[in-house]
């Protein structure tokens, strides 16, 4: 078994509908994974990066980030993948540079049972639960999901995210928030 053999998904609907579009509804997905991938390469490897839905590219959006925080390069080729046709732009990278800086924990803080007191140490495999709810579709025919993050003052954070061909791709996100650094310093950065 490779090491991204485990990175599955469940989905839970809330509530029961019928098999038509399921993205206007209550939902979450879930996502698991046993190490963390830091090249496009190893990215690309997952079932997800097909983009088929939403939630996946909203997932693999938390692993780009993961993997911008250990080598930016990598991270950046993985944040254009999930763009499609669009670029990082200057201002893009300027703040994710910036942002880093003081914050190299924050895309763990989006994994399940990371916390600012365990210094955002997801306990067990790596697990994303990403949801949507009655809202999520947008007027210009995107989508919003969100993902909590217990670090952050405001716990939900989204995704937004837009539909070309068969796939969703990445259009933006404000997961790179202000949020409590881990316990040793417990400031806000």
């Amino acid at each position: 078994m490779g090491i991204f053999d485990r990175f599955r998904n469940t989905s839970v609907v809330e509530p029961d509908s019928d098999e038509k579009t399921k993205l206007d509804e209550r939902r979450t997905e879930h996502y698991i994974l046993k190490s963390l991938p830091i090249v496009l390469e190893d990215l690309k490897t997952l079932p997800q990066a097909d983009l088929l839905n939403p939630y996946k590219t909203a997932a693999l959006t938390i692993l780009a980030l993961y993997a911008y925080s250990q080598e930016p390069k990598e991270g950046l080729a993985m944040l254009e993948f999930l763009k499609g046709s669009e670029i990082v732009t200057s201002e893009e990278k300027n703040f994710m540079e910036e942002y880093f800086e003081e914050r190299p924990f924050a895309p763990m803080a989006y994994f399940k049972g990371s916390t600012p007191e365990n210094d955002y140490t997801p306990t067990g495999d790596y697990r994303l639960d990403i949801y949507s709810n009655g809202k999520s579709n947008q007027e210009d025919g995107s989508m919003k999901v969100f993902i909590k993050c217990l670090g952050a003052n405001n716990a939900s954070k989204f995704v937004r995210l837009k539909k070309e061909g068969a796939q969703w791709y990445l259009v933006e996100h404000d997961l790179l928030c202000e949020m409590q650094g881990p316990d040793e310093s417990a400031l806000w950065l």
